[in-house]
């Protein structure tokens, strides 16, 4: 059991980092300015936006350029400011720049030590950069190469300087004019590069170095097949990979579903129908129809019934705070005997009496206050009693598995949906319909896994359920069920438990005739607000919160281009 936990905890780990996005650095925007002169030599103008995500070192940027081509640095500039060529700078150095090359690449690393959002300026001239054919000339300028920081918004303008026909592109560029041209994208796939492609008129530039002994439309050809070829295999990498995941995501749905009919099984078999309605206490039945959502009416009915059956004795008395001066009231819980109640409310009295015969809302309040941490986990394990005593009566099952599993179910279904999203945005909706099926699959695991109970568990559920209900309608339906007519002291109590508030439980006491001078006396002092005082104040003391529905017993309550090769940016 131990392995096959582990087993899915990891599988399902290495799905969510492998799927999710782990990019150390992010470029915000990205904006060239690019001017091609009849000589050949291209200038560009680049302003990169870099949030770290984190404190780095620096970033770095690399051209990739061929032999022939001369590389001219023109400057670097940081937020507006340039800075200077460094012979050796070291880690922690600050607005300075080093700069290396080799007969292929051109690196350039700008040391700005932090983790705030900066902007770089590279400003270079590369000379030399124009192929050319028998019939053309041809310009190939990938501006942003595959890298694993995430591009966000991107825009580039190139002047084409005195050429005397219109270009051709293999590029979604714009033409603003006969020598001018824009493009902009918006989140830059981190797995494919921005790359133009500029056809020109043969003869267009005076000097050229690079020469191609090739057929212009054989070249085009086949660029554009080379082209599609890679985007082809990049879309059937992406569908490998979603299915993958899939059959990953299914193989662990198909382990849950053993799981799921062993835990069912199991818990079958633990208990049998009564035909009847069993006795439980308010604490109980709040817990049975309504889990620990609403531990804290729970409680606070717990508290009366004690003091109904003759277990506690409940005072109360002014006194005033030591902050704010302001007269409140202080409930007195006296313990009178502690034989013969459930395991729930040995637990109860363990938390609140501890060695002492006494405890007090103020005390509780103060403690809650100055030891959150302490006090709600005390409050946790009452809670966890409660729940074992459901156990122990057969009306839930043993054990934890099946939340557990509900759980992984969901974590399964995150995941699915995930792929989904991911199956859209590579256009590919092959694996779209398997993928909706996965998910849905795995919330319907889900929910089973949390509706696992005994037969008994089933059956007092659906007698409570109904009894929870009646009691929640009008007075004058409730007066006509027997059962709340022989036992209207102990409804009113389970009103209480199950979060009703104070003017309805008013209208039921007056509609069963209850007498409010006897009964729960302190239960019946309002404040202006014309709400139970005793129960606010003592919600206060347990939560910090007025609230006796809402509040729970927990703290949360109170990269860039080169002319002729691939470029890449990133940070160190």
């Amino acid at each position: 059991m131990k392995k096959l936990i582990r087993f899915i905890y990891v599988s399902l780990l290495a799905i969510f980092i492998f799927m999710s996005p782990a990019y150390c650095l992010s470029l915000e925007n990205w904006d060239s300015k690019i001017s091609l002169d009849r000589s050949g030599t291209l200038h560009v103008i680049e302003s990169i936006d870099y949030d770290p995500k984190g404190y780095l070192n620096g970033v770095f940027r690399t051209l990739n350029v061929n032999p022939k081509e001369e590389f001219d640095l023109v400057s670097i500039s940081v937020d507006g400011k340039e800075i200077s060529l460094a012979d050796k700078p070291k880690k922690g150095d600050k607005d300075v720049f080093s700069l290396s090359k080799d007969d292929k690449q051109i690196k350039i690393k700008v040391f700005k030590p932090g983790k705030n959002t900066f902007q770089v300026k590279y400003d270079y001239k590369i000379k030399n950069t124009i192929n050319t054919g028998k019939d053309f000339d041809f310009l190939k300028y990938r501006v942003y190469d595959k890298t694993k920081d995430k591009l966000k918004n991107f825009s580039c303008e190139i002047h084409l300087e005195g050429l005397d026909k219109k270009v051709e592109t293999l590029s979604n560029f714009d033409f603003k004019s006969e020598n001018d041209l824009s493009f902009s994208t918006r989140e830059a796939d981190k797995n494919k590069a921005l790359e133009f492609s500029l056809i020109f008129p043969k003869s267009s530039f005076t000097t050229y170095k690079n020469h191609y002994d090739l057929e212009k439309q054989d070249y085009i050809k086949s660029y554009k097949e080379e082209l599609e070829k890679n985007i082809k295999k990049d879309e059937e990498r992406k569908i490998i990979l979603t299915y993958g995941i899939q059959g990953l995501l299914a193989l662990l749905l198909l382990l849950f579903l053993f799981r799921y009919k062993k835990i069912k099984k199991k818990a079958q078999a633990s208990s049998k129908k009564l035909g009847h309605l069993m006795p439980l206490s308010p604490c109980l039945a709040s817990f049975l129809t309504q889990g620990s959502a609403y531990a804290n009416p729970a409680l606070f009915a717990s508290l009366l019934d004690l003091e109904r059956r003759g277990f506690i004795k409940i005072y109360e008395e002014d006194y005033i705070t030591a902050k704010s001066h302001k007269k409140k009231k202080n409930y007195i819980f006296k313990k009178i005997k502690d034989d013969g109640i459930s395991k729930n409310e040995k637990k109860l009295f363990e938390i609140l009496f501890e060695n002492s015969d006494v405890f007090e809302s103020k005390n509780i309040n103060s403690e809650r206050a100055q030891s959150p941490d302490s006090f709600y986990s005390k409050m946790t394990t009452w809670i966890n009693s409660v729940n074992e005593e459901l156990t122990d009566l057969g009306l839930k099952p043993e054990g934890s598995s099946h939340y557990i599993y509900a759980v992984l179910s969901i974590f399964v279904a995150i995941a699915a949906i995930t792929n989904t999203g991911f199956s859209i945005s590579i256009a590919s909706y092959k694996a779209l319909p398997s993928s909706i099926f996965l998910f849905v699959l795995a919330l319907y695991l889900a929910y089973n896994f949390l509706s696992i109970n005994t037969p008994l568990g089933y059956e007092q559920l659906d007698y409570w359920s109904k009894l929870a209900k009646a009691l929640k309608q009008t007075a004058k339906a409730e007066s006509e069920i027997d059962l709340i007519k022989s036992h209207k002291e102990e409804m009113l109590l389970y009103r209480i438990a199950l979060g009703m508030d104070y003017d309805s439980n008013l209208k039921f006491a007056e509609a069963q005739a209850i007498n409010t001078s006897s009964f729960l006396p302190l239960y019946w002092i309002v404040t202006k607000n014309k709400n139970s005082l005793m129960q606010e104040s003592i919600s206060r003391s347990f939560t910090g919160s007025d609230s006796i529905r809402g509040a729970g017993f927990s703290p949360s309550s109170s990269s860039g281009g080169s002319a002729t090769g691939g470029g890449s940016t990133g940070g160190f």
